[in-house]
């Protein structure tokens, strides 16, 4: 009789392959790994889940960005429905409402996004992205003195 061939759930579970989005999803403990971008809209949705003690309702949502916006109940729910299958949110449903939790803080989101911006447009270059602030006057010379400085501190450790 031939040897089943045995699989390691574990890791199948932990990296899936995402076919619709074209995006390896990894595992690390209960944290997607895998991460896709957020739109501006879908950013300023998870802002204000960010900002607020987890869970966060529709209401408090549409509260904080809908009179801004000018959106309407439906194109929120859109977004919240985008964020939850991007795997940033997770929701309960409670009674009438629906409560939303974060999944990806933002400080993994941020990390996330400068990471990529540093690697698309500056190459991993520390130089060409502090040459582009400068130049640009993003930053003033006492504050790349203090940048200097800084990384002459790290440099002793």
């Amino acid at each position: 009789m031939p040897k089943k061939k045995r699989y390691n759930l574990d890791i199948y579970i932990r990296q899936m392959y995402n076919k619709k989005d074209k995006c390896l999803i990894k595992m690390e403990g209960n944290r997607l790994k895998g991460l896709k971008r957020l739109s501006d809209m879908e950013y300023v949705v998870m802002g204000v889940i960010w900002k607020n003690k987890p869970p966060v309702n529709t209401g408090i949502i549409m509260e904080a960005v809908g009179e801004e916006k000018k959106w309407k109940m439906p194109t929120l729910i859109s977004y919240l429905n985008r964020l939850t299958e991007k795997g940033f949110i997770r929701s309960e449903k409670k009674g009438r409402d629906r409560w939303y939790y974060p999944i990806i803080d933002e400080k993994e989101y941020l990390e996330f996004e400068t990471n990529l911006f540093f690697k698309t447009y500056h190459h991993n270059s520390l130089f060409s992205l502090m040459s582009t602030l400068y130049d640009g006057k993003k930053i003033t010379k006492e504050e790349a003195e203090e940048f200097r400085k800084w990384i002459g501190e790290d440099e002793d450790a």
